[in-house]
């Protein structure tokens, strides 16, 4: 599972050359998702109704995920992550 960041996804979302290269050169059997504090960054720089609308088309293939405290303190390499990371999925 690939996270996208918000400076990554507001790349992604202006077509900017170099993140749109490393995003198409993902594997397309990627699960791509974003964190939820992401998604309401990304809300929060709506500026009209027009731009949540554009912003729910663009995001809507990919899920959005709540990771618990738990889950964002890796102890070591091979430890399972993504295990109980909860998946909601984003509606306005």
């Amino acid at each position: 599972m690939i996270l996208l960041d918000s400076d990554v996804m507001i790349d992604i979302l202006r077509n900017y050359p170099p993140a749109m290269e490393w995003f198409d050169a993902l594997d397309e059997n990627e699960e791509i998702a974003l964190p939820g504090y992401v998604l309401m960054e990304l809300i929060q720089g709506c500026r009209s109704k027009a731009e949540q609308d554009h912003l729910q088309r663009a995001v809507d293939p990919y899920g959005v995920v709540w990771p618990t405290p738990e889950h964002c303190y890796c102890r070591g390499i091979g430890e399972e992550l993504g295990k109980g990371v909860h998946h909601y999925r984003f509606r306005i």
